[in-house]
């Protein structure tokens, strides 16, 4: 996996990546997002499927407004 990065403020449209002159920012971030990304990992080993829970229509309704169903 390679770490870009960008000059926001320069080139808000993300068109020439800056990683190369900023390994230490790499280097850095990298291992930030992949610690970050490991405790993730851990943390949606607690969760299992739901089985055939039954939801109301309210909580339908609430899953279809934040676009999660159809």
């Amino acid at each position: 996996m390679a770490l870009l990065l960008y000059d926001l403020w320069n080139d808000p449209y993300c068109l020439h990546s800056v990683h190369e002159e900023h390994p230490n920012l790499v280097e850095k971030n990298t291992a930030f997002l992949t610690k970050r990304f490991e405790a993730h990992l851990a943390l949606g080993r607690h969760f299992t499927k739901s089985g055939n829970a039954v939801l109301t229509p309210e909580q339908l309704e609430t899953l279809r407004s934040l676009g999660y169903i159809r």
